[in-house]
């Protein structure tokens, strides 16, 4: 009996240690990247706000009766304009359009997609970005909405695909030198080559709209 009340009381003793010991282990991380952080980000304005949203689907175009694609709900894709502040520096690119997107999707839950435009100087919002492009959707890519994205707004697989330009530091400095025109396109604030990207990008939905393909920069 003595013996058996040893390994009882043994036995407890062992199950407390674990426990202990797990209460006390570190949490496990996440490997999945924290692209979310915002601390350092900078100020900004917007300038601009587009709205090219468009059917979602999961198929092409021509496979879908008229029927179908009227009752489709529409996949919200918005493209946006925006110039930092003159005390912008180079490391604040990523907080500041993580805070960008964090704001939008903050206010509007339903957007789907978003393709960011950042400038230096707001000289410069007639021409292509100077200072960084990012998208934010599925992997990081445009064009991969389908209905049960559009309208259950799950964004378990979402990242955000920056393209910041080289040297940026170095590029910045020199600031205040461009003497460019103001906007051309006073309705939106898109340049010839913003506005010819995304009809290229819109056709391309309407010839294959499940494509795969990743944002070209």
């Amino acid at each position: 009996m003595q013996k058996i009340k040893t390994i009882i009381v043994f036995a407890v003793f062992l199950f407390s240690v674990a426990a202990c010991g797990q209460q006390n282990a570190p949490a496990t991380q996440s490997e999945k990247t924290d692209d979310s952080s915002v601390e350092n980000a900078a100020e900004y304005e917007t300038f601009s706000r587009v709205d090219k949203s468009h059917k979602a689907t999961d198929k092409p175009i021509a496979a879908y009766t008229q029927k179908e694609l009227d009752a489709l709900p529409n996949a919200k894709h918005i493209v946006y304009k925006i110039v930092v502040s003159e005390e912008f520096s180079a490391e604040q690119t990523r907080p500041t359009i993580n805070k960008f997107i964090a704001d939008m999707t903050e206010k509007d839950k339903d957007i789907d997609e978003i393709e960011l435009h950042v400038y230096s100087e707001e000289s410069r919002l007639s021409g292509p970005y100077d200072v960084a492009k990012a998208v934010w959707g599925i992997e990081g890519r445009l064009e991969k909405i389908g209905p049960e994205i559009a309208t259950g707004n799950k964004r378990d697989d979402y990242a955000i695909k920056t393209h910041i330009h080289d040297d940026l530091d170095a590029y910045l400095e020199k600031r205040g030198q461009f003497k460019g025109t103001d906007i051309e396109n006073e309705d939106n604030g898109l340049s010839k080559e913003d506005q010819d990207e995304i009809d290229r990008l819109n056709e391309h939905l309407q010839n294959d709209p499940a494509t795969n393909a990743p944002t070209p920069f």
